[in-house]
């Protein structure tokens, strides 16, 4: 013990190799491989080899490394680790061929066994150089072709996602092609769900395609976790409008099934999600110069009537809805929507006036001129509500309405306290 505990401070705080000659560092090297070989136990040997390993750089010294762990190889524990490690100390040793041999037997029996091969990185940038990229190629088709003969889809799969994360697309590429020509939605729903997230990471349309034929099993259509994850694919290949009608679908699977403690903020989250993508479709209508679909306005209140149905304080869904149905021109039902939380407050001015100002900054023109004219009707005493409605309407270039209104402030009889009003208005008039 106290000679493997001086051994391994010696090598492990570069003594042994700083300001030494190569031969004294060859002495050195010999005398612990020595004390290596004789250690009763693996754990000792090969803790001292680890540290012993990183000082040594010259390839001749690395092939006594090489020697020196191999027998590590037969430890059921350390067995692949060893054989990894003499792989590496081979190739710092200048013998490629008989390197690559070892790491190839290594993969192959993996495979062999039926476990997926972890291919580590720092081998294979060894591996390839000095004429071994064909060796490398070669080898991992055979492992592939080995779990498609075997109709091992799914290990088949991993593997070609390892290469893929690797760098060699075009051995993943051929790999991933065997393995969806072998499997079905019907017989290997688990392999065409993987595929469609390795697909969806590469950006390949194929993942749309296979994730409509899984959309056909029974269970997963009435899935709302489904649906939000095929909204999420048909989003990161850009079909826009496929990603909008799945993510409608979830929503609905989620209101028909929906629990008796709800998370407000993830509710509202997930409506105003809903309410966003439905008018992407119409301001991307308006700017190709194209129809809206037929339905779009029955789908918006669809949605709509859901969320305000789960929400204590409707005003945020009804705000936005009526904004969506003025776009799409259905003025008389955005109105609908715009005064429904203002219903409690009938015979209020102030709520109709702050509704009439949100329009206005929002240039809902419309709208705003509809509630400008509600909220006068409350507060007929009031010229402050028409000074506003007016100087909405010149701003908007509405020219006619706004002298109307200016005219009837200068034309009508007003507490003192609004003489101020009176004068801004007789100032606005050209």
């Amino acid at each position: 013990m106290a000679a493997a505990r001086n051994l391994y401070h010696r090598w492990s705080s570069g003594t042994t190799t700083k300001d030494r000659t190569q031969s004294q560092i060859a002495a050195e090297l010999k005398t612990a491989l020595e004390f290596v070989a004789a250690c009763r136990t693996d754990a000792m040997g090969w803790t001292l080899l680890s540290v012993i390993k990183p000082q040594i750089e010259q390839a001749e010294l690395n092939g006594l490394i090489a020697a020196a762990v191999a027998p590590f190889e037969h430890n059921p524990v350390l067995g692949r680790l060893a054989r990894q490690e003499r792989v590496r100390a081979l190739f710092a040793a200048n013998a490629h061929v008989e390197a690559r041999m070892l790491y190839s037997q290594l993969l192959k029996a993996d495979v062999r066994y039926g476990r997926v091969p972890e291919i580590a990185p720092d081998i294979r940038e060894l591996f390839i150089p000095n004429d071994g990229a064909k060796a490398w190629e070669k080898l991992i088709d055979e492992c592939g072709a080995f779990f498609t003969k075997k109709k091992m889809p799914r290990a088949a799969f991993q593997f070609s996602v390892q290469l893929q994360r690797l760098g060699d697309d075009a051995a993943a590429g051929r790999l991933l092609d065997q393995v969806l020509a072998g499997v079905t939605v019907d017989s290997r729903p688990d392999v065409v769900a993987l595929a469609v997230e390795q697909l969806r990471s590469l950006n390949d349309g194929r993942a749309d395609e296979l994730l409509e034929s899984l959309s056909e099993l029974q269970p997963l259509q009435k899935d709302a976790k489904f649906w939000r994850y095929a909204a999420m694919v048909a989003d990161d290949l850009g079909r826009k409008q496929v990603a909008l009608d799945r993510l409608e679908r979830a929503i609905d699977l989620e209101f028909a099934d929906r629990q008796d403690v709800i998370n407000a903020e993830q509710l509202r989250a997930n409506y105003i999600g809903l309410m966003n993508r439905f008018e992407e479709v119409i301001d991307a209508s308006a700017t190709l110069e194209a129809a809206v679909p037929d339905d779009l306005s029955a789908r918006i209140v669809r949605a709509a009537d859901q969320w305000r149905f789960l929400e204590v304080d409707p005003t945020t869904c009804c705000h936005t809805t009526a904004r969506l149905l003025n776009k799409l021109n259905q003025k008389r039902l955005a109105w609908g929507y715009l005064t429904t939380p203002l219903a409690e407050h009938s015979g209020e001015s102030t709520p109709w006036r702050s509704l009439a100002e949100m329009l206005t900054q929002q240039q809902q023109i419309e709208l705003a001129d509809m509630a400008w004219s509600k909220a006068f009707e409350f507060e007929q005493t009031n010229p402050e509500i028409l000074l506003g409605h007016a100087k909405m309407l010149q701003a908007n270039s509405r020219v006619a309405g706004s002298h109307r209104l200016l005219r009837k402030i200068i034309d009508s009889s007003w507490q003192p306290r609004f003489d101020r009003v009176r004068q801004e208005a007789q100032g606005l008039l050209p």
